[in-house]
């Protein structure tokens, strides 16, 4: 949960994991973008030298070059699902986040449409803000400015005492029915950021989601952060 400086690390060892997959992944589509072009002017560039026998070159490289673009074809679709748009999956976050409506978009949500998240997507979403090399600073400092104009803080600020210990905390909250979420970055007085994600389900009111959520990152914080 802790980082330095302008980014912050998340919770778990498979975060790491998952952008090196996504570096991987647009490296590996690059890589077969330019095979797929090598083949298609070496199929012209080398027809001259085969004469009559030139059919008999081209189909095995069609076949395989046909065998590349439906590959590229199928990461680029992976990369670009219609649910979620392109920044989602570029961010990391799309397999775990998907967006099918706004919000009280009340004709979506009777028609069975409903987004869905984990902890983990909304904290990938949270350090990409903090990263200078996924937005601008411009962007980067009006989503902030944005989190950090919320008005519902009984949440996560509450329970780190984020008045008393001196902390800036740019925080989203989301409530339905039973449901209680906080998602936060949480920056300390030496410029240390930390990102902070608590989804609670099941709970009977708004009041008891958010004293639960208070009280979780209470213990969280107390236990992960070292005593200063």
């Amino acid at each position: 949960m802790s980082g330095r400086g302008s980014s912050a690390r998340v919770a778990g060892e498979s975060l790491a994991d998952a952008d090196a997959r996504r570096r991987l992944a647009r490296a590996w589509r690059w890589w077969c973008l330019a095979g797929a072009a090598g083949l298609a002017v070496g199929s012209i560039l080398l027809r001259p030298a085969f004469g009559s026998n030139v059919t008999r070159w081209l189909i095995p490289n069609l076949v395989a070059l046909a065998a590349v673009l439906a590959f590229v074809r199928h990461n680029l679709q992976w990369n670009r699902r219609s649910e979620n748009g392109p920044l989602l999956g570029d961010l990391g976050a799309g397999n775990h986040m998907t967006v099918l409506r706004g919000v009280e978009d009340i004709k979506a949500y009777e028609a069975g449409k409903s987004n869905t998240t984990s902890a983990r997507a909304l904290a990938i979403c949270l350090k990409a803000i903090l990263d200078t090399g996924q937005f601008t600073d411009t962007s980067r400092g009006a989503m902030m400015n944005i989190l950090l104009s919320q008005q519902f803080t009984d949440g996560i600020p509450k329970g780190i005492e984020a008045g008393a210990r001196n902390l800036r905390v740019a925080n989203k909250t989301g409530e339905i029915t039973e449901i209680s979420h906080d998602a936060a970055i949480i920056q300390n007085a030496n410029g240390d950021n930390y990102i902070l994600v608590i989804l609670t389900r099941g709970v009977p009111t708004s009041d008891q989601g958010r004293r639960c959520i208070a009280a979780l990152a209470s213990v969280i914080w107390d236990q992960m952060i070292p005593k200063p």
